[in-house]
């Protein structure tokens, strides 16, 4: 192998990093650049993914799988600050060049201090009942109490409270979380195949839209109810098939036309799937909605697709 390198000085700057680190195996290609390009930031530089999308082509989801897998090797760590009075602060990224010297700074972080208990109040003194001089209050208090004292003790076996069964994430995004019971459950009522095509389509929606469900074995049994209701049959005829008509006479023109890079549309039975190819997530519009077309648009117009058919090139 022939290596060309360069004269290094202030104008051309160069970055010393550990070797032994970037010659890791277990490492993707593009984690070792990741981390190497996070390494030539300044100590000081806050970490956002916005941020390194816009230095390559890498989507959110691809920044942040690789960021995870710096974690799951060592490399990385997410630490949440800490504000006044004990309450969380916000979380910032932490690079290290080995696993050793990310150990190292954990272990010189102070200690979190919780806030200790508060100053027991004082003993009451003594009080005897009989004595008529004490507040109302006091002798109402102290009178109860010695009531409940004579009271039989119901209390002979101690009730067990259940642990609360442990959940488990599903899904490429580990969004989806179902205890064991659960799981089996819905396989057993849906289908282990149709679970598992809901659980997909339920972890991309919560990842798309940054969101957290309660209960998600309600949430896929209403998904499942959903697809079920749904039939085309039910619905207006003449408009469901005047939508399927209108978005493929739509895509015959964008690519007779516009011939856009990457762009995709697929027609199917019942929806209408489009996007790019360099990005893993779709937009999926059904025949069945009431403002399909002007979603479809909307959706087009924001891919820049609609511009490239309004420009004077295809007009002509």
């Amino acid at each position: 192998m022939t290596t060309i390198r360069c004269i290094h000085n202030n104008n051309k700057p160069y970055l010393q990093i550990n070797r032994k680190t970037l010659q890791r195996t277990d490492l993707s290609w593009e984690a070792r650049g990741l981390w190497a390009y996070l390494l030539s930031l300044p100590s000081d530089w806050e970490i956002n993914v916005k941020h390194l999308m816009t230095q390559s082509k890498a989507s959110r989801d691809k920044v942040r799988k690789i960021l995870n897998e710096l974690k799951d090797a060592g490399l990385c760590w997410l630490q949440q600050r800490h504000k006044s009075q004990g309450k969380w602060g916000s979380c910032h990224y932490v690079i290290a060049e080995s696993v050793e010297d990310l150990e190292e700074f954990k272990k010189s972080l102070p200690q979190t201090e919780k806030p200790g208990p508060a100053k027991p109040a004082p003993a009451n003194p003594v009080v005897n009942i009989e004595d008529k001089t004490l507040d109302n209050k006091e002798y109402k208090i102290e009178k109860i109490s010695k009531e409940i004292q004579k009271l039989p003790d119901t209390s002979q076996k101690s009730v067990a409270v259940a642990p609360s069964p442990q959940k488990i994430s599903f899904g490429e995004f580990k969004r989806v979380k179902l205890s064991q019971e659960d799981y089996d459950d819905l396989a057993g009522r849906l289908g282990k195949s149709k679970l598992e095509e809901i659980i997909i389509s339920v972890d991309a929606w919560l990842e798309e839209n940054g969101k957290q469900k309660k209960n998600y074995k309600a949430t896929i049994l209403n998904w499942a109810r959903r697809e079920k209701n749904f039939n085309p049959k039910s619905q207006s005829e003449d408009a469901f098939k005047k939508h399927k008509l209108g978005a493929e006479r739509l895509r015959d023109l964008i690519f007779s036309k516009a011939h856009p890079k990457d762009f995709t549309m697929f027609c199917g039975s019942t929806y209408v799937e489009v996007g790019y190819s360099t990005h893993p997530h779709k937009q999926i519009l059904k025949y069945e909605e009431k403002n399909f077309q002007t979603l479809l648009e909307h959706h087009l117009r924001k891919m820049n697709i609609l511009s490239l058919l309004e420009s004077p090139k295809c007009l002509h």
